[in-house]
């Protein structure tokens, strides 16, 4: 029996989605043993943040490909819960592939990442263009820090301004709540607004 051959990989090198594809290619006997390293801390740059296009493409190309597939009697809407860097993704998808979610639930989102880059009008000119009917539950923890809660103040204001007719739009952000007390009730009263009839 071969020995395994043992790979150490750094977080940020997974945003790269085909890496363990690569992996099981070069080694077709599967005897591979991946140890995944963390550092100290919140070590944000440009080798560890990056790759929402890879992911998206990953949802749309292979996750929700596999669910219609799989489950061609579901409802066509679909829907993304995002939560801190999963809302900034939540926005970035709204942003720039807006026909492919219709119920968006966003909380805390993280906006104020990498110097408020999602936050402009300008941001939105293909939700603009798209015809698809979006609903979008956004909030956060009234005790957040100031970068969350600036960020997702602005975010809200750009999107009341932009007074889009295929957009319903509920921004709550919630009392005595932090970046983690949030969500239980920012997840409840964001499916009752998406899916109540």
């Amino acid at each position: 029996m071969a020995k395994a051959k043992r790979y150490g990989f750094y977080s940020s090198q997974f945003r790269n989605l085909g890496l363990l594809e690569d992996l099981k290619k070069i080694n077709p006997d599967n005897n591979i043993k991946i140890t995944v390293k963390t550092g100290s801390g919140n070590q944000l740059g440009k080798e560890s943040t990056g790759g929402a296009n890879l992911f998206l493409a990953f949802l749309e190309n292979q996750v929700i490909e596999f669910v219609e597939k799989e489950y061609p009697n579901l409802n066509k809407r679909r829907g993304l819960l995002g939560h801190s860097f999963g809302g900034l993704f939540g926005f970035y998808t709204l942003q720039n592939r807006p026909e492919l979610f219709q119920d968006l639930l966003l909380i805390s989102a993280s906006l104020s990442w990498n110097s408020s880059e999602l936050v402009g009008k300008g941001k939105f000119e293909k939700f603009k263009d798209s015809k698809n009917e979006i609903k979008l539950y956004h909030s956060y923890g009234e005790k957040e820090i100031n970068g969350i809660k600036t960020s997702n103040n602005d975010i809200s204001l750009i999107l009341t301004e932009l007074k889009l007719e295929n957009l319903s739009y509920k921004f709550d952000p919630v009392k005595n709540t932090n970046h983690h007390s949030v969500l239980s009730r920012a997840i409840y009263d964001g499916l009752l607004y998406l899916y109540k009839k």
